[in-house]
């Protein structure tokens, strides 16, 4: 997909990003409030990736440079070891 979107315009790939993250970033209502520049500059920093059950996506003491959005499955909080918080299958995409 990257070397896709490397050889589009800026303009087209602004648009493409847009159609494929829209419905992610409408459902997360910290963004309801950004205007298009501010979301079209988010998408266009978007990378899809995939993580396993095993995968630790960010650890503790990391210091912390991306942001993340869970589409589907789980995850764990945990603190030196210790889960703080268990998956909420309601609390979903900013809802």
């Amino acid at each position: 997909m990257e070397v896709f979107l490397r050889h589009m315009s800026p303009a087209l790939r602004s648009i493409v990003l847009s159609s494929i993250h829209q419905e992610l970033i409408e459902k997360i209502s910290y963004f309801k409030v950004a205007d298009a520049a501010e979301i079209s500059y988010l998408v266009s920093k978007m990378k899809t990736s995939l993580s396993l059950p095993s995968d630790d996506i960010i650890s503790q003491g990391i210091k912390g440079d991306r942001m993340f959005f869970l589409i589907n499955g789980k995850a764990l909080v945990l603190l030196s070891k210790q889960k703080i918080s268990k998956p909420d299958p309601e609390l979903r995409h900013g809802n």
